[in-house]
């Protein structure tokens, strides 16, 4: 009787060993990829991985460059310093800043609206005890600097964004410092407007405070001095009756020079 050929058992326990050792070896495998830490996001993003069969190559990208950007504290700024001919400071004195264009203001006037309704009203700034003063905030443009009252001293300046200009404000001629008191029937007189002449011609103006005291700078030579306690007209247009008139003489070399209205 012939017999089918068999297949030896002692074979099988070997062969599902080695299939099991397999499994193991895979899952702990496994196991180990899934708990392998990963690199940061940035690291991630700045590097690009690339499986050879070699191995593992890790090729770093090169960095974007940074994009210039202006500082969050940097302004665009005007500052500056007024000074007398001689190069000492002059404090407390008011200063104008136009952008171009604007319209000029007439003599005195610091507030002016057309009939549009555009406002022409200038950025002010006083100067401090070391005759410095700064506009800060400024929107990128040229602008016009002028010295109150007395607009004859003035420079220009353009802006860029995030740019700071230094100036100067100097008057071409010594100027001396016109102090007095104003009063009327005994009392001082507040808000007083005092207009200077030369001759004729109208050279500036002043107002006094609240205790009837009044400081102006003017050069050297005769003034003539009005005093109007009303002002219903531009400053050099009241043609009197004024409250007080006086003739000064300003030395040429004065630093103070005092002239009372009783």
């Amino acid at each position: 009787m012939s017999s089918s050929p068999r297949v030896g058992r002692a074979g099988a326990p070997w062969s599902i060993a080695a299939g099991l050792a397999a499994i193991a070896l895979l899952a702990a495998a496994m196991l180990w990829w899934s708990g392998a830490p990963l690199a940061p996001p940035g690291e991630r993003a700045a590097a690009e991985v690339t499986s050879q069969a070699a191995g593992e190559e890790v090729r770093a990208e090169p960095a974007a460059p940074e994009p210039t950007r202006i500082a969050a504290d940097a302004a665009t700024a005007v500052r500056g310093v007024v000074c007398n001919a001689d190069g000492s400071p002059l404090p407390d004195l008011e200063v104008l800043l136009l952008r171009e264009g604007q319209r000029p203001l007439p003599p005195g006037v610091l507030d002016l609206k057309n009939t549009f309704g555009r406002d022409y009203a200038p950025q002010r700034a006083s100067s401090g005890a070391d005759g410095s003063f700064a506009f800060v905030d400024l929107e990128p443009a040229t602008y016009q600097l002028k010295l109150g009252l007395h607009q004859r001293v003035q420079t220009r300046v353009s802006l860029a964004a995030g740019e700071t200009r230094h100036v100067e404000l100097r008057f071409a001629e010594q100027q001396t410092l016109l102090v007095g008191h104003v009063t009327s029937g005994g009392e001082p007189l507040a808000r007083a407007h005092l207009e200077l002449f030369v001759g004729k011609d109208y050279l500036t103006h002043g107002v006094t405070d609240r205790f009837g005291d009044y400081r102006i700078l003017v050069a050297k030579g005769q003034l003539r001095i009005c005093v109007v306690s009303d002002v219903r007209s531009l400053p050099g247009a009241h043609r009197g009756p004024y409250l007080h008139e006086q003739v000064v003489v300003v030395p040429a070399q004065a630093a103070v020079q005092r002239c009372d209205f009783d």
